[in-house]
């Protein structure tokens, strides 16, 4: 259960939250299980958070430090979480569908049975990410600027020439 303390402390925005990270350091924030859909938590210092089946459904974490975070099973469906950093974040069965991952850090992120359906990816770097498929990418949105993990890279080029044949195909008709 979360730490109903650290809970209403976000919720009093970015610069309380990180002002008490700051004073806080060795601490490890306890969301477990909260219900945070929609929260404004921007540019927020939540690394080595535990964030186990928290609904974060919707919520601005852009710009936010979720590095070694504890996200599995966590709702984070529809989320903006734009230039966030996932380094070493445990995502294991969370939900990314929908959530702008443009610009995110994945090293060493686990991604073992993560939903990233539609998810967008564009500029991502999950070049050191775990767990990831190319199922979990094919229903992702991702660029050229896209870094994915080597054993992924062909998963890349094959994309792009199916999208490619299908444009091909709809001017030809």
């Amino acid at each position: 259960m979360a730490d109903l303390n650290h809970v209403r402390i976000l919720k009093q925005g970015r610069q309380v939250w990180n002002q008490w990270r700051a004073d806080h350091d060795d601490a490890r924030p306890d969301f477990v299980s909260a219900n945070l859909c929609q929260g404004l938590f921007s540019g927020s210092d939540l690394r080595d958070a535990d964030f186990t089946a928290t609904n974060l459904r919707s919520a601005s974490l852009e710009g936010s430090d979720l590095h070694n975070a504890m996200l599995l099973y966590a709702n984070l469906c529809e989320s903006d979480m734009r230039s966030t950093n996932l380094v070493g974040a445990m995502l294991m069965g969370a939900d990314l569908s929908w959530a702008n991952l443009k610009g995110a850090i994945f090293g060493d992120a686990d991604l073992r049975g993560t939903d990233l359906s539609g998810a967008d990816l564009s500029d991502a770097d999950l070049s050191a990410a775990r767990g990831l498929t190319r199922r979990q990418l094919r229903r992702a949105f991702i660029n050229h600027n896209t870094r994915l993990p080597e054993h992924l890279a062909a998963a890349r080029a094959g994309m792009r020439l199916r999208r490619k044949a299908k444009s091909i195909a709809r001017r030809i008709q």
